[in-house]
């Protein structure tokens, strides 16, 4: 089957879980003999983050090759444009027409080049451009947000599909469009695609949504080659060391939840010994006034792992989440895991798996890393019950669910989803 499959651009050197996941399932999609064609919606760089030998095609530009083509071809409009000007009041002729369009294709360029830093209006019209070149042919072309949907919707060959990695109506406010980007979010999974999910409960939200729409659930999983490791053993006396992900600048990731969690645990259990660590860019600065805690940057994923491997409890405050990858990474790593619902439940079972809390709830947060650093017993079962769980979540296996959706929508078929 021929697939391509349509992202937002890439930056160098920093990717989100959800483009680390497409990537993943483009590569198992390759290996499985599919010809397999990734598409940034915009110019941008190659992904210096992601592992090679890569086995799909990656059609991408560079933003210096699309400026330099950019302003080759403003040079020509400009010049093209003052042959016009000089023939101007001559009834338009063959060569006046091809002269108009070679404008046209100049400052498009141009457009396509400066689109991905402008204002949203001119980013998505620069999508469009740039994907009218550079789409492949295929038999299913899928989206992988609520931006790339539409120009799927416009431009895509055979099949047409998006991969929903969150419910992105809860995201708009993010976006560049204001009121034009929650109607764009919300349309994203409207008629004209079929729908895939990530996790058991986007699946549903989709579902309930759209009654009558089939969603095929297509889980995402993690590389347990550099996620591995065993509970660790916390000595009498020994610090409780904690990490969470920063989240980004979302203030949805919870950030501001467990510093204030924090803070009223040490205000009522002062002797209480622990240390806390971030990772990654966060809402809040180190020393913030309301729990300072310890920075350890951006981390690829081997330097992730061993950081994990470091510490003895994830936690994890967010308000909602569809098939996150870091508590599930942790898990593997060995580490007991405090986490909210939703977009947890394939892996985060509360008392089992983890302790899961209530989003948006400092006190349900307290409680809980109170619980795990009072109760070694406990922090160990979760740790290993939690690493046996992870074990199911190999990218092999999402592979084979992926293409199994992949093949449902291309043959037309209906399915309610299909799981691991």
């Amino acid at each position: 089957m021929r697939i391509t499959i349509v992202t937002p651009p890439f930056a160098r050197d920093r990717f989100s879980g959800g483009i680390w996941c497409v990537m993943q399932h483009a590569q198992q999609l390759a290996l499985r003999g599919h010809e397999v064609s990734v598409v940034p919606s915009h110019p941008c760089p190659l992904p210096a983050w992601l592992p090679r030998p890569w086995h799909f095609r990656l059609v991408s530009e560079t933003p210096a090759k699309a400026a330099r083509a950019g302003l080759a071809g403003i040079t020509r409009a400009l010049a093209t444009g003052a042959r016009l000007w000089l023939n101007r009041g001559r009834p338009p002729d063959a060569a006046s027409q091809a002269d108009t369009g070679r404008v046209r294709e100049g400052a498009g360029r141009l457009g396509i080049a400066l689109s991905n830093f402008s204002s949203y209006g001119v980013r998505q019209g620069g999508a469009i451009d740039h994907l009218a070149r550079v789409l492949p042919a295929a038999d299913l072309t899928l989206a992988t947000d609520s931006e790339t949907a539409w120009p799927v919707r416009l431009l895509g060959q055979g099949r047409l599909a998006c991969f929903a990695q969150h419910y992105e109506p809860y995201f708009w406010k993010e976006r560049l469009g204001g009121e034009a980007s929650r109607r764009e979010s919300e349309l994203a999974y409207g008629p004209g695609l079929d729908l895939l999910a990530n996790s058991p409960w986007l699946q549903q939200r989709l579902q309930a949504t759209h009654p009558g729409r089939p969603v095929q659930l297509c889980p995402n999983a993690i590389d347990h080659r550099i996620f591995s490791g065993m509970p660790t053993v916390r000595t009498a006396g020994e610090p409780l060391r904690i990490i969470s992900y920063g989240g980004r600048d979302a203030e949805w990731k919870g950030l501001r939840e467990i510093c204030e969690a924090l803070r009223r645990l040490k205000a009522q259990h002062p002797a209480l010994a622990f240390e806390w660590s971030v990772y990654g860019n966060a809402l809040l600065p180190p020393d913030n006034p309301v729990f300072p805690y310890r920075p350890l940057g951006f981390l690829g994923p081997a330097a992730l792992a061993q950081a994990y491997r470091a510490h003895h409890l994830l936690l994890s405050a967010s308000w909602y989440e569809s098939f996150p990858l870091f508590p599930l990474e942790a898990m593997a790593c060995g580490l007991a895991t405090i986490t909210t619902q939703p977009g947890t439940e394939a892996f985060a079972e509360d008392g089992r798996t983890a302790l899961v809390v209530e989003p948006k709830n400092p006190d349900s947060i307290a409680s809980a890393v109170h619980r795990m650093a009072g109760d070694e017993p406990l922090r160990q079962r979760i740790a290993s019950q939690g690493r046996e769980r992870s074990l199911e979540f190999t990218w092999e296996r999402a592979g084979d669910a992926m293409e199994a959706a992949l093949e449902t929508i291309r043959r037309g078929a209906p399915t309610t989803g299909s799981a691991l």
